[in-house]
């Protein structure tokens, strides 16, 4: 890594892999994922932790924003116009 600030996604991955139920680890990654901007493995993270069923309300909250905001870009902002 080039900076102390970088995270370590794939060493997230394996905390992930090792702790399956450790809500703090799932939160981790999804943090890093959703920084380094890449929306398509946000989704499969926030999926895996979704099916613990363990995920915090504000978390539900943040993937709602989320897939929204892509659904406005990818729709020309017509989401709630209909």
């Amino acid at each position: 890594m080039s900076s102390d600030d970088e995270v370590d996604v794939e060493g997230l991955r394996a905390n992930v892999r090792h702790n399956t139920q450790d809500a703090a680890c799932h939160l981790r990654l999804i943090d890093a994922l959703r920084n380094e901007g890449d929306l398509g493995e946000v989704r499969i993270a926030r999926e895996c932790f979704a099916s613990l069923g363990a995920m915090p309300a504000t978390s539900w909250i943040e993937w709602l924003g989320d897939e929204s905001r892509l659904i406005g870009v990818v729709g020309n902002g017509t989401l709630f116009e209909n």
